[in-house]
C-alpha cells in the first residue's frame, strides 16, 4: 500500500503547516513530499499559491539575468519619457519660472490666504503670454518684490583681484563667479511686480510632468517583514506615521532620518507601495546617502524597481515617472549603473537569507509545537 501522510487538526494554519513540512523535506532528505500529503482540491491550490510566494531562491545565475534585465527596463523607461517631445516641452516649461525667494514665497501664501485662494504656478503678464496664455480679464495679481539688476564693466585690477578669490566670489544666482567674466550683476534695490497664477489665466494647456502613480495591489507579507528587518538590522527604526509626512507634500511617502536612526512611512499605501517605499529607503541607508539629490533619488529608487521585480513585483508605473523627474535623462542612470546593479543583488540576497531564516524558524516552530492540544499531526501508513 503507497504510504500517505495527513495533517489534521493543526492548531496552527494548516496550509503553513503544510509547506513547512514539505520545505522540511526538501532540506532534510532531498524529497518532494507534496504528492504523499491528502489535500483538497483547494487546500493543494492555497498550497501552490504559498509554495510560490516562498520560492524565491535562484541559481547565481538566474539571478543575475533578472536583475539585469530589470536595469535594462528602467533604463529604456526613462529614456522614453525623458525624450518624448512632451518632455521636453515640459522641461522648456519649468526652465521659465522664476525662482523666487523664501521671503516673496512666504509674501504670496500670506497674499493667497486673505483671498481665500490656493496658487499653484505665478508669473508676471508677460512671462503668461511667452507661454501661450492670457491673464483673464478683471483680474488682480499678487505682489512680488524684483531686483533691480545693473551691468558694471570690470577693469583689469578687478578681474585680477577676482581671479584670486576664485570660488569666493558669487554670481547673482549665488553660484561661483566667472572670475573673467567682462561684467558683471549687481542688485541695487527692488521694486514691486505683479504676478498671476494659472488659474487666473487661459490659454495653451500646460505641459505635465510625467505620471508618478502610486502602486494598488498586495505584497507577500513574508517580503515587507524581511525589508523591515533589513532595515531595523542597520540600526534603523521603521515608523510609520498617519498620513501626510508632517513639512513634506502629498506625494511623499517615505524618509530616511540619519541623525535619529529611523526612516518614517505613511500607513495609508498599499502593501506593495509600502515594500517599494522600504525598499528605497533601505537603499538610501545601504548606499549611506545623505542628501536627497539627482543621483541619491535616481540610485535608490532604480535599486527600489529592481528589487521589487526580482520578487515579483512590478512597481514601474511609480518608478519610471520617479526616476525620471529627478535624472532628466538615462545619463544620470548609465553613470550609476554598476553601483544600481551591485546593490540591488545585495539587497535581493539579504532578503532572500531573511526570509529563508524566518521559514527555518517556522519549521522549527512547528516541529516544537504542543501536543498536548490533540492530534495535531497524525501519520498513517
Amino acid at each position: 500500500m503507497e504510504p500517505r501522510i495527513i495533517i489534521a487538526g493543526v492548531g496552527i494554519d494548516k496550509m503553513d503547516a503544510v509547506a513547512g513540512f514539505i520545505e522540511a523535506g526538501k532540506r532534510e532528505f532531498g524529497a518532494d513530499l507534496t504528492e504523499t500529503i491528502q489535500l483538497t482540491p483547494e487546500e493543494k491550490a492555497e498550497l501552490e499559491d504559498k509554495k510560490t510566494k516562498q520560492d524565491h531562491r535562484l541559481s547565481p545565475e538566474e539571478r543575475a539575468e533578472r536583475l539585469a534585465k530589470a536595469f535594462d527596463e528602467i533604463e529604456t523607461a526613462v529614456g522614453k519619457i525623458t525624450t518624448s517631445d512632451d518632455w521636453q516641452r515640459y522641461l522648456d516649461f519649468q526652465g521659465k519660472f522664476h525662482n523666487y525667494s523664501a521671503r516673496n514665497c512666504l509674501w504670496l501664501l500670506a497674499q493667497a490666504e486673505q483671498r481665500k485662494m490656493e496658487l499653484g504656478q505665478v508669473a508676471s503678464y508677460r512671462a503668461w503670454q511667452k507661454m501661450g496664455r492670457n491673464v483673464n480679464k478683471g483680474e488682480h495679481g499678487y505682489k512680488v518684490l524684483a531686483p533691480i539688476v545693473y551691468k558694471h564693466e570690470k577693469s583689469a585690477e578687478e578681474i585680477e583681484a577676482d581671479r584670486r578669490n576664485v570660488g569666493a566670489i558669487k554670481s547673482s544666482t549665488g553660484l561661483p563667479a566667472d572670475p573673467d567674466a567682462p561684467t558683471e550683476r549687481h542688485v541695487r534695490g527692488f521694486r514691486l511686480e505683479t504676478v498671476f497664477d494659472v488659474s487666473q489665466t487661459s490659454g495653451e494647456p500646460l505641459p505635465t510632468s510625467p505620471a508618478i502613480q502610486r502602486l494598488e495591489g498586495e505584497c507577500p507579507p513574508e517580503i515587507i517583514d524581511a525589508i523591515r528587518a533589513e532595515i531595523e538590522g542597520m540600526g534603523y527604526e521603521v515608523k510609520p506615521t498617519n498620513g501626510n509626512l508632517a513639512g513634506w507634500s502629498d506625494s511623499t511617502n517615505g524618509r530616511t532620518l540619519p541623525g535619529a536612526k529611523a526612516v518614517q512611512i505613511r500607513d495609508d499605501l498599499s502593501p506593495a507601495q509600502t515594500a517599494k517605499t522600504l525598499t528605497h529607503e533601505l537603499a538610501h541607508i545601504v548606499m549611506e546617502h545623505t542628501n536627497s539629490d539627482v543621483q541619491a533619488e535616481t540610485e535608490a529608487e532604480s535599486v527600489a524597481y529592481i528589487t521589487m521585480k526580482h520578487f515579483g513585483i512590478d512597481s514601474g508605473d511609480y518608478s519610471f515617472g520617479y526616476v525620471s523627474s529627478w535624472a532628466k535623462d538615462t545619463a544620470v542612470v548609465q553613470r550609476s549603473a554598476e553601483t544600481i546593479r551591485k546593490t540591488a543583488t545585495t539587497l535581493a540576497d539579504r532578503l532572500e537569507a531573511r526570509m529563508e531564516q524566518q521559514i527555518q524558524q517556522d519549521v522549527t516552530a512547528d516541529r516544537h509545537a504542543d501536543m498536548s492540544v490533540g492530534p495535531e499531526l497524525e501519520i498513517s501508513f
